[in-house]
């Protein structure tokens, strides 16, 4: 993967450093093992990508705030077809913020 500083900025009164991060998603022969025991139901995974956004708080050593997006790939059984495999891409999105508690 990648990771390049984009800048900084203030996040709820915290010097963040903006950094994206790119990456593939590339599964091992076990995790496809473990993706095989899906194809008795029908799903088998593909490899993808991920990316994000991340306020890193340097003085606090931890993120503040994070958006990330995955991209896998499944082949899906066909119920209509029990021969044939239908791509399904799929896009998960995860936004996490985290507050520092100032006593």
């Amino acid at each position: 993967g990648k990771a390049t500083l984009l800048g900084y900025t203030t996040y709820d009164h915290s010097d963040c450093a903006v950094i994206q991060l790119k990456g593939n998603i590339n599964f091992d022969s076990d995790q496809r093992e473990l993706s095989d025991n899906h194809l008795e139901h029908g799903v088998e995974f593909e490899d993808g990508t991920v990316s994000a956004i991340l306020y890193w708080d340097h003085n606090s050593h931890m993120a503040r705030f994070s958006k990330s997006k995955v991209n896998v790939l499944m082949d899906v059984k066909n119920p209509l077809h029990p021969n044939a495999k239908s791509q399904l891409p799929t896009e998960e999105s995860l936004t996490v913020y985290s507050a520092i508690r100032r006593q």
